[in-house]
This record gives C-alpha cells, sequence and structure tokens, in this order.
C-alpha cells in the first residue's frame, strides 16, 4: 500500500486529520516528519496521544523519514505524512537528492493508488 497522503499543516494532528482524512482514508500508521518536534518529547507525545486509536504515530526526524525501514514501514502500511510547515519537505527533497530515485518518487507518486498532497488555505 502507498502513501495515503502528504500533509503540510501546522496542526499536525486534529479533527480533520482524524475524523476528515483518516475516517475515509483509515490509516494505520502516521508519520509526523519534524526535526523541531523530535526535540520535544513532552510536546511530541501530545500528537502521538491524539492519534486515532487503529493507527500507530510516530514522530520522526527528516533523516528518519529517509531511512529504508521508514520507507518500508510507508509501503507496508496505510500510511500519512504530515509535515507541521513546507520547509520539512523540501528539506526531505534536498536530503534525497543523493539517491537513486529521489523524494518525489519515494513519497509524492502514485503506486497503485492516488496520493494527495493537502496544503490547507490560509488567509495571508
Amino acid at each position: 500500500m502507498p502513501l495515503l497522503l502528504a500533509r503540510i499543516d501546522d496542526r499536525l494532528i486534529h479533527g480533520q486529520v482524524v475524523h476528515g482524512w483518516g475516517g475515509t482514508l483509515r490509516p494505520t500508521w502516521i508519520g509526523i516528519v519534524s526535526d523541531a518536534l523530535t526535540r520535544e518529547p513532552a510536546r511530541a507525545a501530545l500528537y502521538v496521544f491524539a492519534a486515532p486509536e487503529e493507527s500507530r504515530a510516530e514522530v520522526i526526524s527528516i533523516p528518519e523519514a529517509l531511512r529504508e525501514s521508514t520507507l518500508q514501514t510507508i509501503r507496508a502500511e496505510r500510511s500519512f505524512l504530515l509535515f507541521p510547515s513546507v520547509l520539512e519537505p523540501l528539506r526531505l527533497k534536498l536530503k534525497s537528492a543523493h539517491s537513486a530515485e529521489g523524494i518525489s518518487t519515494r513519497f509524492f507518486s502514485p503506486i497503485g493508488s492516488a496520493v494527495a498532497l493537502s496544503v490547507p488555505a490560509r488567509k495571508w
């Protein structure tokens, strides 16, 4: 199963993710990609606690997101990747530029079903 949703939203796990996207797509694994959040274990634990019961959530750093073990999890599970800002996916892309596949094929290409990149509308 490929990545089902990659979402940029500083609220991370909240009602839209849990009930809106989660109710329809039924994720079994949610990866929250944030170097800053990995340095704040108490805050990270709150986001993990907010994940739906049927989902396992993890806060992972950008280097951890690029590990083969994480990529295997994304392929094996019904996966969501959540990013607090546009910087994290850009950093993933830059760090993966040295790999043969690159982040665009690893995370954002459909493999068997559609992948949605969801960015909430904001009033600037």
